[in-house]
């Protein structure tokens, strides 16, 4: 499909975002990344749940926010071993080897039944979603945006190969717990769920871990010294920061999701007090007047935003399988970086857009 103005954007701004994110120290050496991943290892497995499983179990409809999570996980797990693959080619010694163990397994060792993208595929019909890859596209949040892009510039441009081994030992490690407790909430939201994707990663990732570190972290720094250490650290960082950037996008995903009647009555709280202020000229509106079946695809603001409809109706969309019908006089709070959009339903539907900055300061 290609990348979309958003992903796109994102994809751009990606690395020098990471680079103030994240500042490391340039003398790492081999036991010192040792030691360093070791102990991730160890704390890793030690986790006893993960923020968007939490999310999920204390959903007011875990169901709908199981096959939301499984959505957020599509771009990546859809297609999986396709960025690692890009390394598969070229002249890196015993490096290109031990990955490639790595990617066999990932395509299932020729068995397309068990190739990790179809066990996703099924995991995804017995959730009643559809299993071609990127269908859900307008309702991947930012930050599920931003982890399938990462891994993708980091081996579209091959300077990065270093941060990539980084980044894969942190993925394989970390998996094992995240597979684990993943499969269990979503087996609670949706009992009938296929989890053999969840299964075999459980188990699969213990020695795709122990290959990451023997066969490229560790050999990597004997060869390419300092700077190889450096880089990897770096794609360790890197991807752990993204990810957790991307589950807690997904959390507050769902608590504005679960919060839509806070939000209507929000908007009957400060509706007067906000218009008042644009009357004075303090704040900015849009005005639209759209017909009948005009869609606003799915889009995220860098501020709190009221939406008021003057006359006709809007299906406002809350973000997956999550809408609220809107009529004249009535409206919503559209917190900042929330994934939404809206279809109108009238012949025609006016409404106003206010920029709001802080819903606080109305409160």
């Amino acid at each position: 499909l290609g990348l979309r103005p958003r992903s796109l954007l994102l994809h751009l701004r990606v690395e020098p975002g990471l680079e103030k994110e994240i500042r490391l120290s340039d003398n790492w050496s081999l036991p010192a990344v040792e030691e360093y991943f070791r102990s991730y290892a160890t704390e890793s497995r030690e986790v006893p749940s993960l923020p968007s499983a939490e999310a999920i179990r204390s959903s007011s409809n875990p169901a709908t926010a199981a096959r939301d999570w499984l959505v957020q996980l599509a771009p990546d797990f859809l297609i999986e071993s396709s960025p690692m693959a890009r390394y598969a080619s070229g002249n890196y010694g015993k490096l290109s080897s031990s990955l490639f163990k790595i990617i066999i397994d990932e395509l299932g060792y020729g068995d397309f039944e068990r190739k990790h993208s179809t066990l996703f595929e099924n995991t995804m019909r017995s959730a009643g979603l559809n299993s071609v890859p990127h269908r859900y596209w307008q309702y991947y949040l930012n930050g599920s945006l931003m982890l399938a892009n990462y891994y993708n510039r980091i081996t579209r441009n091959r300077k990065h190969v270093f941060r990539y081994i980084g980044a894969i030992y942190l993925a394989e490690t970390g998996f094992l717990t995240s597979c684990r407790i993943w499969r269990d909430v979503l087996k609670e939201a949706l009992p009938g769920l296929d989890t053999r994707y969840f299964d075999e990663h459980c188990h699969i990732d213990i020695d795709h871990s122990r290959m990451a570190l023997d066969g490229l972290v560790r050999p990597a720094i004997e060869t390419y010294g300092n700077f190889a250490a450096n880089e990897i650290v770096r794609g360790f960082e890197e991807a752990r920061w993204i990810g957790e950037f991307a589950e807690q996008d997904f959390v507050r995903q769902i608590c504005w999701k679960d919060s839509a009647e806070r939000n209507q009555d929000h908007y009957q709280q400060i509706f007067l007090k906000v218009r008042r202020a644009w009357e004075a000229g303090e704040i900015t509106k849009d005005c639209l007047d759209e017909p009948k079946g005009e869609l606003s695809i799915t889009h995220t603001h860098d501020g709190d935003e009221l939406c008021h409809v003057a006359s006709g109706e809007m299906e406002f969309l809350n973000g997956f399988e999550c809408s609220t019908t809107l009529r004249g006089n009535q409206g919503i709070i559209i917190e900042h970086n929330r994934l939404h959009g809206a279809l109108i339903h009238s012949e025609r539907c006016k409404y106003e857009i206010y920029n709001i900055g802080d819903l606080d300061r109305w409160l």
